[in-house]
């Protein structure tokens, strides 16, 4: 299965466009609007999440820091639930999607280690995505 990463802003652009299987992975911040994707025949399905490009550094803080920190990002952190989504929703559609876009607000961070996952367990080595990053024209 090929998989794609995009900004948000290509991604909404490109979405009509696909014209094989696809299904679409669209994380955006937790305090944004979701992504704006155009009908598309082809599209199996969409998994929406909503996290920030953050890490959870707070165990590398003072005690008052890591307590301001998760106070005002810890809603927006990335979760194993949001892992264990993502598994279910790949398993629900290998097998008939082609392809899957992956896309962030800048299309660099999340998005690219979702897909660079995604790749080492469905196709065996995350290599293309680590040292090349992928288009979403090859999905089409």
């Amino acid at each position: 299965m090929h998989i794609a990463i995009a900004s948000r802003l290509i991604a909404e652009k490109v979405s009509a466009l696909i014209k094989t299987p696809h299904a679409i992975i669209s994380i955006t911040d937790p305090d944004s609007d979701l992504a704006n994707f155009a009908p598309n025949e082809n599209r199996l399905a969409i998994l929406s999440l909503r996290f920030y490009d953050l890490e959870d550094i707070s165990a590398e803080m003072s005690l008052k820091d890591a307590a301001e920190y998760i106070t005002q990002f810890g809603h927006g952190l990335f979760k194993d639930e949001q892992a264990a989504e993502i598994v279910d929703f790949v398993q629900h559609i290998e097998g008939r999607a082609k392809g899957i876009l992956v896309h962030c607000e800048a299309g660099v961070s999340r998005s690219a280690a979702v897909a660079a996952v995604m790749e080492l367990v469905l196709n065996g080595s995350n290599e293309i995505v680590l040292q090349e990053g992928t288009h979403p024209s090859r999905l089409s």
